[in-house]
Formats: C-alpha cells, sequence, structure tokens
C-alpha cells in the first residue's frame, strides 16, 4: 500500500532529521565548548600581555634609575679622583716644604755646632789667667781722658754667663 510506503519515507525521514537533529547539537555543544575555551584563552592571553606590559614598564624604571644612580657614581668617583689628585699634589707640596725644613735645621745645627765650637774657645781663653799689658794699643787719650780708645775696666774677670750660654745653644 501506498500509505504506508509513505508512512515508512515519512519514518525514515523522521530518524534521519532527529539523527541530524542529534548531530547539530552535539556540533552546536562542541562549538560552544571552543568558543569558551577561546574565550578563557583569549582572557589569559591578555592577562598575560597586561602583566607583561607591566614588568615592561617597571624594568624601564628599574633601568632609569639605575641609569641615574650609575652616573651619579660615576660623578663621585670622578669627584673623588679628582680629590685624590688635588691631595696628592697637596702632599707633594706639604713634603717639599718638609724637607726644605728639615734642610733649615740641619743647617742651623751645623750653624750652632760651629758657634758653640767657637764659643767654647772663646770662653776657655777667657777662663784663662790675664797676662800683663794691654791686650790692645791706645789709640789716643791720657790717663784722665780715654779719648776714643776703649773702655777702662777696673777688674779683669772671667765671663760668668758664659756657661748658660753653651748650655742653652747644646740644648
Amino acid at each position: 500500500d501506498a500509505f504506508t510506503k509513505v508512512k515508512e519515507e515519512i519514518d525514515k525521514l523522521v530518524a534521519q532529521l532527529g539523527k541530524q537533529q542529534e548531530d547539530e547539537v552535539a556540533h552546536r555543544d562542541w562549538c560552544i565548548d571552543e568558543l569558551n575555551k577561546n574565550n578563557r584563552s583569549t582572557e589569559e592571553a591578555y592577562d598575560r600581555k597586561s602583566a607583561l606590559q607591566a614588568k615592561i614598564a617597571d624594568l624601564e624604571k628599574t633601568i632609569d634609575y639605575l641609569t641615574k644612580e650609575i652616573d651619579s657614581a660615576s660623578k663621585a668617583v670622578s669627584e673623588m679622583q679628582n680629590q685624590m689628585k688635588r691631595a696628592s699634589e697637596n702632599r707633594e707640596g706639604e713634603n717639599a716644604e718638609y724637607q726644605q725644613t728639615v734642610a733649615d735645621h740641619r743647617v742651623t745645627q751645623m750653624i750652632l755646632a760651629k758657634a758653640h765650637d767657637r764659643m767654647s774657645q772663646v770662653y776657655a781663653m777667657l777662663q784663662e789667667e790675664p797676662q800683663p799689658g794691654a791686650a790692645h794699643t791706645a789709640l789716643s787719650g791720657n790717663h784722665t781722658d780715654p779719648g776714643n780708645g776703649p773702655a777702662r775696666f777696673t777688674k779683669y774677670e772671667a765671663h760668668v754667663g758664659g756657661a748658660r750660654v753653651l748650655r742653652m745653644i747644646e740644648e
């Protein structure tokens, strides 16, 4: 019968449409899952991108800060080198002055030694007994008027303060 055939064909079509609907539902579910996965991975990528941009900005600030620190440290090192150079020059000048002072002291010591030796000779000679007669020649004058001659001494004595002078020179 023709109705039965049509019914069978309609049943086949309904079965096919049911299968197609199930396949489409499964495909739709798969698409929704894939879309959700894609959205999650996109959000994760945007989050990672934001984190990396923040890290880049932080590293750029760090680079700027460290560059400034390096510049200031370089300037400080340069200034210290200049100060060391000036200090070295000052020390050289002070050393030259010190060496000159030492040389002056040595010369002074030699002069004082010579003066000590000479004064020792003079004071040793003065401490000897005086010889009769004048130690000088009278240039003018008489027994009442000394004239322009040397002063006359009433009593000849050895110089008492000579030993003190020699001790002072020895110190």
